[in-house]
């Protein structure tokens, strides 16, 4: 694959092929790793983590039954305390 080196403001840049973008599942502002080795740069697509979700956000849509049911089940290994 051929690609040209543009200018960008006082860098250089160059344009990602769109089969690449889709393939990784890119978009603007989508982080890539770059390695540089000798005269090869190698671009890697970031996988990012889900972010930490809160308990309301996680039983969305359960009943307070359910959800105390489901705690119920599961052995205390801290300070928690459900009423």
């Amino acid at each position: 694959m051929v690609t040209k080196i543009s200018k960008w403001g006082n860098s250089m840049a160059i344009r990602l092929p769109n089969k690449f973008i889709k393939d990784n599942k890119l978009t603007e502002n989508s982080e890539l790793e770059m390695i540089l080795d000798d005269s090869q740069i190698t671009l890697r697509s970031i996988k990012k983590k889900p972010k930490k979700m809160s308990i309301k956000a996680l039983t969305k849509g359960m009943s307070r039954e359910d959800v105390l049911k489901d705690f119920e089940e599961w052995p205390s290994v801290g300070k928690e305390k459900i009423e």
